[in-house]
């Protein structure tokens, strides 16, 4: 049996997460990019990143401290594993708080086209809502207020 394309995991994926959670929006983008950016998101097989908004009882969020500055926690998630198994250990082993995944919040269907020959690819960005389970935040990683 042929491998699955990317645009045919993105749609498992979001039938699967139809399944999961109840009522979400969905956002479709389509990006163009040069030929050697395509390929290398071609390469990769993680289709789904994932963002996880963590809130505390006080209203404070879960941030990392990055090149970018203060962001939630986020993760690839890789054809085959378990998205709120990933999302739970990655944020759990790069925080020291374990999430309690509340809702899905939004899901957008990112298509990459190659400018030169016309070919696209998918990935499926998530946003997710969360409370602490356990744990307590370790740098980089703070409660931060909202």
């Amino acid at each position: 049996m042929p491998e699955a394309t990317a645009r045919e995991r993105v749609t498992a994926r979001l039938a699967q997460l139809r399944g999961s959670y109840d009522g979400f929006d969905i956002r479709q983008t389509t990006v163009t990019v040069s030929p050697a950016e395509f390929a290398e998101i071609v390469d990769d097989e993680e289709t789904v990143l994932a963002e996880i908004r963590v809130e505390n009882e006080t209203g404070d969020r879960l941030l990392v401290d990055g090149p970018g500055g203060w962001q939630p926690p986020s993760t690839t998630v890789s054809t085959g594993q378990s998205l709120s198994e990933t999302i739970r250990e990655t944020v759990a082993r790069r925080t020291g708080v374990v999430p309690d995944i509340v809702s899905l919040d939004e899901a957008a269907i990112v298509a990459v086209g190659c400018a030169a020959s016309g070919d696209e690819a998918y990935q499926l960005q998530l946003r997710f809502l969360a409370a602490p389970e356990r744990g307590e935040p370790r740098p980089p990683a703070a409660w931060r207020e909202s």
